[in-house]
């Protein structure tokens, strides 16, 4: 069984450059995890500040 999970954060205007480099670092470290099959970041392009988390 696979599980997926889907998780979404919105940051303020002016804050994303600050979470950008904790993000990316999490999902490096997620993605060495021993049973990660994948661990992705999408940046809303529409939605500044909206990012999506998907995980399996």
């Amino acid at each position: 069984m696979m599980l997926k999970v889907i998780a979404e954060d919105f940051i303020k205007p002016g804050h994303v450059e600050t979470v950008m480099p904790l993000y990316r670092e999490l999902v490096g470290l997620t993605r060495q995890e021993p049973l990660c099959v994948a661990y992705d970041l999408f940046a809303d392009q529409r939605q500044p500040g909206h990012f999506i988390f998907i995980e399996e």
